[in-house]
This record gives C-alpha cells, sequence and structure tokens, in this order.
C-alpha cells in the first residue's frame, strides 16, 4: 500500500528541514551540554513546531500522525541529532 505524500507534508517537510539545517545540525554543542537546549526549543515554538499532534482548539497545529513521522524523521536526518528528534516527537 503506496502512502500519498501530499503538498502539505512537502511543505511541513521543507520547514523542518530548513529549521534543523540552520538551528540543530551546526550545533557541535548538543553533544557535550549538560543541559536541555532551551534556545532551539523556543526557536521551535516561534515556528509553530510544537504540538504538531495537538488539535487546533488546544494551541496544536492539528496534524496528522504521518506527519509527525515524517517530521521527525526530516528532522533526525537533516539535523544530525536523534536525541533532541526524541525529545521533540
Amino acid at each position: 500500500m503506496a502512502t500519498l505524500i501530499d503538498e502539505d507534508l512537502l511543505s511541513l517537510k521543507e520547514k523542518v528541514s530548513q529549521f534543523a539545517g540552520e538551528h540543530i545540525a551546526p550545533r557541535s554543542d548538543l553533544y557535550t551540554c549538560e543541559g536541555f537546549p532551551f534556545d532551539i526549543w523556543h526557536k521551535m515554538a516561534q515556528e509553530n513546531l510544537l504540538g504538531l499532534s495537538i488539535p487546533k482548539e488546544f494551541g496544536g497545529c492539528e496534524k496528522s500522525f504521518l506527519a509527525v513521522a515524517v517530521a521527525g524523521e526530516t528532522m533526525t536526518g537533516s539535523g544530525h541529532n536523534m536525541g533532541l528528534a526524541l525529545s521533540w516527537l
């Protein structure tokens, strides 16, 4: 069974890829820091990347679980940091 990757998913994938490439991949300190990188978390909130699967009535984006999976895979691939991607998901 094939899964359709529509324009909405492609747009989300591009947004996450760009964010991860700009804000996560260049950060070599993420592998050695002792605390959580809240600066990145705040930037993710500004870009509306938090709460992807949360209903809009509660302030989320109301995306499908497929969208969350695509975003997570993209975050890991473009940001090169599985720990941050897993914390996000």
